[in-house]
């Protein structure tokens, strides 16, 4: 009934009583958003080499583990769940800080023969009950793993 005699349009939505329009949106173009009625549309990033000079967003092109514009190197991730040493040191950075002592450290390793990466979490899983690391599971060969 507010808007029997015509809507108040504040772009592409009635302020009186929160009609949308398809016409006038106030995009945030990064999130690809109408900041007024929340409509989607695909992001525009205005992309500066590998980073969006207005949000900050990274897009990388990897080529062999390595970016083509930036030569960045690809961080590393588990084989079989895709963690990343970063997010075992964001998940112990919080477990300190919430006063939890952590007697031992989860991290990534490599097969020395394979160079097949997993994570201390994922191997442990693969050896079943048994002690210290199983055979690697991407090509079988005896335990030997570095950290990565």
């Amino acid at each position: 009934m507010a808007c029997l005699l015509g809507h108040k349009w504040d772009g592409c939505k009635c302020s009186k009583c929160g009609k949308t329009r398809d016409k006038l949106h106030d995009w945030d173009l990064c999130k690809g958003k109408c900041k007024r009625c929340g409509k989607i549309q695909p992001e525009q990033h205005d992309w500066q080499g590998c980073k969006c000079s207005k949000c900050g967003k990274e897009n990388h092109h990897w080529v062999e583990g390595k970016c083509s514009l930036c030569n960045k190197e690809k961080e590393k991730s588990c084989s079989v769940c895709g963690i990343t040493n970063t997010d075992f040191d964001n998940h112990y950075k919080a477990q300190a800080a919430r006063g939890v002592v952590i007697i031992s450290r989860d991290k990534l390793v490599k097969c020395d023969h394979c160079n097949y990466v997993i994570c201390t979490v994922c191997l442990n899983k693969a050896g079943g009950d048994g002690w210290g690391y199983p055979n690697c599971p991407s090509c079988k060969s005896e335990p030997s793993y570095n950290a990565v």
